[in-house]
């Protein structure tokens, strides 16, 4: 098909605007298939699924913003997206970012901290720390020496890549606790993709056109959580998984007017709810952390020597995943409790040398030792490729 001929088949009637004269768009075949996407988006999620647990919706909204802006189709002039991602403590937010990182990176070891830019509201609460962020205001007292912690050379210095192209990631986390002084000051870069500093240097404009900004919070958090169990419907009645959804998202925007401006609000993109994670999606995390856990375990063996490796019985699973949530519905109780149940024994019983180099043990559940686990060493005949399989049937970690 020419130029010419595909220009005519494109032209799309809009009367009520253009007048009744404007070409019909002529139908030509099956209609397109937009639900295809390009591999790399799909591997981008698959990886970000390896180290998050159930928050779908994220992963879609931010891979499709990003695949949007690496196809050179985003707005110019303005951020690659503005995420707000709200829901109660230990719901995933953080783990999103870290998630995101990792999958860019294609690394599922590196320190998130090391590849974006983390800026904690509880270090912005008051209306000074301004300067600490983007430098003190010409004239003003340490102007000359300032170096904000916003900076066109440190933004450089956070590069990750996606399809062929670099962008960087700045995460505002605690962000209900910023001064709101510091939070009108993101209208800039947010709206606008660029942004200007009080640094002394010759570094004092920053662009934010290839950057991602995520702001997490938990504001609504307690009123949605509510919202989501049945409580404030007239009726009395729970309700369907539909409604509770729609009543959370009310009693999230009412926090959100509450608290921010509503021209910040409206900087956006996409506005992410965030679950309690539920029982099965809780023992998803305790298998993810128990691979890290292993993993860990293999880093510290000595060079060429066997390495020590664990596993739990289905028993001492479940005894842990309940010891995890006894006290909430939050991933960082589970992640505190593999610690104090599993790290902390593996330490001391590699420390002192009760676990030898190439041993295989397994935590069990035994009457008469209340509040903690008992760990055996399995058969010694048992060879590298039986540990192997035992391993990645459960956790996914295989020895090397």
């Amino acid at each position: 098909m020419s130029e010419a001929q595909f220009m005519v088949k494109a032209q799309i009637a809009v009367a009520s605007t253009y007048g009744a004269g404007t070409a019909q768009f002529e139908a030509d075949g099956k209609p397109l298939d937009d639900t295809l996407e390009n591999p790399r988006a799909t591997a981008l999620k698959t990886a970000m699924a390896a180290h998050l647990i159930g928050h779908e919706e994220a992963v879609e909204k931010i891979v499709a913003r990003i695949e949007a802006w690496a196809t050179g189709l985003a707005k110019k002039g303005r951020t690659i997206g503005n995420f707000l991602l709200l829901g109660p403590p230990g719901a995933g937010k953080t783990q999103t970012i870290t998630a995101l990182v990792r999958g860019l990176a294609q690394n599922g070891e590196i320190n998130v901290n090391d590849f974006a830019i983390i800026i904690d509201g509880n270090e912005y609460q008051l209306d000074f720390n301004m300067t600490k962020l983007i430098g003190a205001p010409p004239g003003y007292k340490g102007f000359a020496e300032s170096t904000p912690e916003l900076n066109q050379p440190r933004f450089d210095s956070v590069k990750l890549r996606y399809g062929g192209k670099e962008l960087s990631i700045v995460f505002l986390d605690e962000s209900e606790k910023f001064h709101p002084e510091i939070r009108a000051w993101f209208l800039g870069p947010m709206g606008k993709g660029a942004a200007k500093t009080n640094d002394a240097s010759a570094h004092n404009e920053i662009d934010f056109q290839n950057t991602i900004v995520f702001w997490a919070g938990n504001l609504g958090a307690e009123e949605a959580e509510k919202a989501k169990r049945g409580f404030g419907f007239e009726s009395g009645k729970p309700g369907t998984e539909a409604e509770r959804d729609a009543k959370r998202k009310q009693v999230v925007q009412k926090a959100l007017k509450g608290s921010l401006l509503a021209e910040l609000i409206d900087r956006f993109d996409e506005i992410i709810l965030y679950k309690a994670l539920d029982p099965e999606q809780m023992k998803s995390v305790l298998r993810l952390e128990i691979t890290a856990a292993q993993k860990r375990v293999a880093e510290v063996s000595p060079r060429g020597k066997p390495i020590v490796q664990f596993s739990l019985s289905p028993e001492a699973e479940e005894w842990v995943l309940q010891q995890g949530i006894v006290k909430g519905e939050s991933a960082r109780h589970l992640t505190r409790t593999i610690d104090q149940m599993i790290i902390q024994p593996l330490a001391r019983m590699i420390g002192a040398g009760t676990v030898q180099p190439g041993q295989w043990i397994q935590g069990t559940i035994r009457p008469g030792r209340p509040g903690r686990l008992t760990w055996i060493p399995l058969a010694s005949s048992m060879n590298l490729a039986e540990q192997s399989t035992m391993t990645s049937g459960v956790y996914g970690f295989t020895p090397k």
